[in-house]
């Protein structure tokens, strides 16, 4: 509780300086560019959470099991959020405007840094349920008390230079704590950590690249027409991903990604009277 309670606070400062030091239209822009990130991300979480957990809580005597389950979990999370910030991220600038009006036009830049700090969340979501499925929950709001301690610190400092700075200060206190929660956990978890932070860091270079690509790709048909701008940068993102699949390490993590979601999917395929339990 006490832990949720500091989340939902510091979680909330952001918007609270804002409409304090600046308007009702400056915060409109930032919460909506927020709520565009957070709403696909948090109907992921919640049910792979509740899929999770009890499964992860139950595989505590068998280390090597608990270690592929998070490792399959973080990528099988990550590629798909991955992709789907970059392809928004890249068809922002046109796409936004269009469908809200062009008086929304200035919160695109607030997305596109919000959704950076959406990778760094991605990555770290699966240490949440290391805590919780191994009993550690005073570790957990001790860390907590930690890492947003940074967040606060973070977007109170960028609160000084606008809104953007608020949602740089936001993306600096999301990515500080993801380092330090694999050095948290490191000393007690069964979690493969340094696997864990290499699983991670290849997520985040990989939405670094698409999302790049798809913003190069942006720039250079910014004057043409609409469904250019939308499909081109699109197609780059796709192009990217299919270059990063012909790298061995992204290959071999796309294979996981497969796997997983093929076991997802059996259960609902052969019905109930399956005995396969694996």
């Amino acid at each position: 509780m006490l832990t949720q309670t500091l989340i939902y606070l510091s979680s909330n400062l952001d918007k609270v300086l804002i409409g304090s030091r600046f308007n009702a239209a400056t915060l409109g822009l930032y919460t909506r560019a927020m709520q565009i990130v957070v709403l696909p991300t948090s109907q992921l979480f919640g049910p792979a959470t509740n899929v999770a957990l009890p499964v992860l809580s139950r595989l505590q005597t068998q280390p090597q099991r608990f270690a592929g389950l998070v490792l399959s979990a973080q990528l099988s999370l990550g590629y798909p959020v991955v992709l789907g910030l970059a392809a928004a991220v890249a068809v922002a600038d046109p796409l936004l405007p269009m469908i809200m009006g062009q008086d929304w036009a200035p919160a695109v830049p607030l997305f596109r840094l919000l959704a950076a700090s959406a990778l760094f969340q991605v990555v770290n979501y699966v240490i949440y349920w290391i805590f919780l499925a191994q009993g550690r929950t005073g570790s957990h709001f001790r860390y907590s008390l930690v890492a947003r301690s940074i967040l606060i610190v973070a977007i109170v400092i960028g609160s000084g230079f606008g809104v953007a700075g608020v949602a740089v200060g936001f993306l600096v206190g999301t990515v500080i704590p993801w380092p330090i929660a694999l050095l948290w956990i490191r000393r007690w978890s069964l979690a493969p950590v340094r696997r864990m932070f290499h699983n991670g860091l290849r997520v985040i270079v990989a939405g670094l690249i698409l999302g790049g690509a798809g913003l190069l790709t942006s720039g250079l048909v910014a004057d043409g027409g609409a469904a250019l701008r939308v499909v081109a940068p699109l197609l780059a993102v796709a192009a990217a991903c299919g270059l990063l699949a012909l790298i061995p390490g992204y290959r071999s993590d796309v294979a996981i990604v497969l796997r997983a979601t093929h076991h997802l999917r059996r259960p609902a395929v052969r019905g109930e009277g399956s005995d396969d339990h694996s």
